[in-house]
């Protein structure tokens, strides 16, 4: 498969704080890749970095054959990638105002049709279109967030901690709305915690103290003795 994304050597950080280490990942056409690490580990860092929200400092990031490393945040929306933060929407705005705000720079006519398969997909998000994002639960807030990510149609989805606040449950639903997609065809790169994400990863990279500890297939991982010492045994859960 061909390479969608590439980050080669990304350092980045806060101020003088380096978080980054030159860590080299690659999301492939068509591919999920889960980014798996502890709280402070650097995976938010790895990810504003990714979208624009963070300067790299050194290294390259490639998006289909082009550098972005030096583009801007629109710049990269408008190349094909959307970011799921762990927020993800605005509270203030109505659901549909979220949504409309993920197409900000999709032409009008497209908008609208974006807009109608969002609520075909996500019928809650059709249901309660005229409230408050702030009036849904944490779990439907996720559902919102990843429907606002994908009206512009975007050609790789980022998300940051999907699973942050929620019960096992809703964990389940966020990763079957995720599988769906995959299935579909959509390139993912996933920052996570919650190792039942592995489910729908096709490789895995281990984010340690800002550098890959690990990095291949999800049955490699499993097979890892090491790894499963040092990493699964605090962090399995939901």
């Amino acid at each position: 498969m061909t390479n969608l994304l590439e980050l080669r050597g990304i350092t980045s950080g806060y101020d003088k704080m380096q978080i980054l280490w030159e860590p080299d990942i690659h999301v492939a056409d068509g591919e999920c890749v889960l980014i798996l690490g502890s709280n402070g580990a650097g995976k938010t860092t790895l990810l504003k970095s990714l979208v624009g929200l963070l300067p790299a400092w050194t290294g390259t990031i490639v998006l289909d054959g082009q550098a972005i490393h030096t583009h801007s945040v629109d710049q990269r929306i408008r190349a094909g990638i959307s970011y799921v933060s762990e927020l993800g929407i605005i509270p203030t705005l109505s659901i549909e105002d979220n949504l409309k705000l993920g197409a900000f720079y999709v032409p009008a006519q497209e908008r609208a049709q974006r807009l109608r398969e969002m609520y075909d997909q996500f019928p809650i998000l059709a249901e309660k279109r005229r409230g408050l994002g702030s009036s849904l639960s944490g779990g439907h807030r996720k559902v919102l967030s990843t429907a606002k990510a994908l009206m512009s149609r975007p050609r790789l989805l980022v998300m940051d901690e999907p699973s942050a606040g929620l019960s096992p449950l809703l964990v389940a639903e966020i990763i079957s709305i995720l599988q769906e997609l995959h299935t579909e065809g959509l390139s993912m790169i996933i920052a996570e915690q919650n190792v039942k994400f592995l489910d729908i990863a096709d490789r895995v990279y281990v984010l340690d103290s800002g550098r890959i500890g690990f990095s291949g297939t999800v049955q490699e991982l499993k097979d890892d003795d090491a790894i499963q010492r040092a990493y699964f045994g605090v962090t399995r859960h939901g």
